[in-house]
C-alpha cells in the first residue's frame, strides 16, 4: 500500500492531513485509486514553497499545501476536501466563471490584483489577489482538473491608493493658503476617495466637549450638517 502512496509522503502538515482525511467517504475515492494526472498534480503541489492548491473533479474538489493554507483563513483545514463552490461561496460570481473557462477551453488563466470580495471573520472585505488556473489533463486527455497558484496583494494594493491619495491631497492644497478653503478642499477630496456622502470638519473647544462643524462636503444625496454636536452624543 505505501508504495502506491509515495506521492502523499511528507508535504508537511497538509501532507499529514490529506494522509489521515476520509476520502473514501468522498468523489474522489481512497487515494490508492486516483489517477496518475492527479498524484503527479498533488505531489508537486504538496513540495512547492509557493501557495498552491488543486481544484478536482466535476465539483472542484480543493486541495493545497501548507503555503496555501492561510488563504481560506478561518475555512481551514474544514475546505480540504470540499467542493469550491462550497469553499468559496462568498466569490463564486467572480472565480465561478474563470474555473469554468479553463475547464471548457482547456485554456490557462490568469488576473493580477483581482478584487475578491471575501468574507473573513464574519466580515465582507476587499481583497487583491495575483492568481493563475492552469488545466490538469486525465488519462483520457480531457480537462479534469486545475492547478491554482497564487498569493495575495491587498497591503500592496491599498497602500498604493493611499499614496495616490495622499499626493492628490498635496496637489490640491499646495496653491491655497486660505484655512477655509483647505478644509472645503480636503472634505472633498477625502470624500470622493472613500466613495462618502458626507464628510465634515470639526474644531473641538477648549472644554473637549464640543466640536463645531459647517460647511461639510456632500455628494449632492445628502444635505450638509452644521451645529455644535457633544461628541459623546454624536
Amino acid at each position: 500500500m505505501q508504495a502506491h502512496l509515495g506521492f502523499l509522503e511528507g508535504g508537511g502538515d497538509l501532507g499529514a492531513l490529506i494522509r489521515a482525511h476520509d476520502w473514501a467517504a468522498t468523489p474522489l475515492g481512497a487515494p490508492e485509486t486516483w489517477p496518475q494526472s492527479l498524484r503527479s498534480a498533488l505531489s508537486i503541489c504538496l513540495h512547492s514553497s509557493f501557495p498552491t492548491a488543486i481544484y478536482w473533479g466535476a465539483e472542484l474538489r480543493l486541495l493545497y499545501n501548507d503555503a496555501w493554507a492561510p488563504i481560506p483563513g478561518e475555512r481551514h483545514p474544514w475546505a480540504l476536501g470540499r467542493p469550491g463552490s462550497e469553499v468559496w461561496a462568498d466569490i463564486w460570481d467572480v472565480v465561478g466563471p474563470q474555473f469554468a473557462r479553463v475547464m471548457e477551453t482547456g485554456a490557462g488563466f490568469s488576473t493580477y490584483d483581482q478584487m475578491l470580495p471575501m468574507v473573513r471573520h464574519g466580515v465582507r472585505r476587499e481583497t487583491y489577489w495575483n492568481y493563475s488556473f492552469t488545466p490538469i489533463r486525465g488519462e483520457d486527455g480531457s480537462v479534469i482538473g486545475i492547478f491554482n497558484q497564487g498569493h495575495e496583494t491587498t497591503d500592496r494594493v491599498l497602500g498604493e491608493r493611499r499614496n495616490r491619495l495622499v499626493l492628490d491631497l498635496s496637489d490640491r492644497l499646495r496653491a491655497l493658503s486660505d484655512p477655509q478653503a483647505i478644509i472645503v478642499t480636503a472634505q472633498e477630496v477625502l470624500g470622493r476617495f472613500l466613495h462618502a456622502n458626507r464628510v465634515g470638519y470639526g474644531e473641538v473647544d477648549e472644554t473637549a466637549r464640543y466640536f463645531t462643524t459647517k460647511r461639510n462636503w456632500t455628494d449632492g444625496s445628502v444635505p450638509s450638517r452644521e451645529g455644535t454636536p457633544d461628541p459623546a452624543r454624536f
